[in-house]
């Protein structure tokens, strides 16, 4: 049976309602120096201020989120400040805005407004390896995991660690994600996964259509994409300046930070 890439809304999980950034505040950026920016500006004017923190292994931001540093998991507001510090796992974490997952624990934080829960997600449970964490609600967050070649789509309940709904995920995502040789990260949105490859970024909908968008790069790089902003997507690739990718609901729109976020 031919395998789709099957709605997110099926499951039961939307994006939450978030607060809004105040104009003309867009969202953050990892500069060359592995240190998270505020972005300002408009679409194709960048202006990369601030950072937040030291060297940042990973980030996911949306109106508000979550940047984890090497035995520290910042929680940053949507005015892009420090709301609070709390000590975590060395090493890297997989996170969406709201919530972070640690493999070497298998635990599952959800970041709350003034308090946070912990469940452990286990291995048998997982059965497989953590790519990416989708946008939270009802409860639930999807987890985007690679068993063997093959992508699944995990609905987690957050506070039992229990799967609600797993889903195969078809296309050429479904088909890629896992291989061997394959991408650095994906990211999971409300109504679409992206993952880029060395020249292309790949986006598949929850209305199971799929497009490529070319992407100049080194061909043997291996690209990071993180969610970076409510409507932006950040592509990092060794050697070449790093992207900003607008998300629509009709479309998406490729443009190039300052020379400041080029990666090393």
């Amino acid at each position: 049976m031919h395998r789709a890439f099957v709605t997110l809304a099926f499951c039961g999980i939307c994006a939450i309602a978030q607060p809004k950034f105040g104009a003309p505040l867009i969202g953050v950026a990892r500069d060359g120096q592995k240190q998270i920016r505020l972005v300002d500006g408009v679409a194709g004017n960048f202006v990369l201020r601030g950072a937040i923190g030291g060297k940042a292994l990973n980030w996911a931001f949306a109106g508000r989120g979550l940047v984890k540093m090497d035995r520290e998991l910042l929680v940053v507001g949507p005015t892009g400040a420090v709301m609070r510090r709390r000590g975590a796992p060395s090493g890297d974490a997989v996170l969406s805005p709201e919530a972070a997952f640690f493999p070497a624990t298998g635990v599952l934080w959800q970041i709350g407004a003034d308090k946070d829960r912990t469940v452990k997600v286990t291995p048998e449970v997982v059965a497989g390896t953590v790519m990416a964490l989708g946008p939270l609600d009802a409860g639930s967050v999807p987890m985007a995991v690679c068993r063997g070649d093959q992508l699944w789509l995990l609905v987690v309940n957050v506070t039992t660690g229990a799967i609600r709904r797993e889903l195969s995920v078809g296309g050429a995502i479904g088909d890629m994600a896992c291989r061997p040789a394959g991408v650095a990260s994906l990211v999971v949105t409300s109504d679409r996964l992206l993952l880029a490859t060395a020249q292309e970024l790949l986006v598949q909908t929850t209305g199971g259509s799929e497009h490529r968008i070319p992407i100049s790069g080194n061909p043997a790089a291996r690209p990071e994409i993180h969610r970076t902003g409510e409507q932006w997507i950040e592509v990092e690739s060794p050697g070449s300046m790093a992207l900003m990718v607008r998300l629509t609901a009709e479309s998406e729109k490729l443009y190039r930070l300052p020379a400041s976020g080029a990666r090393p």
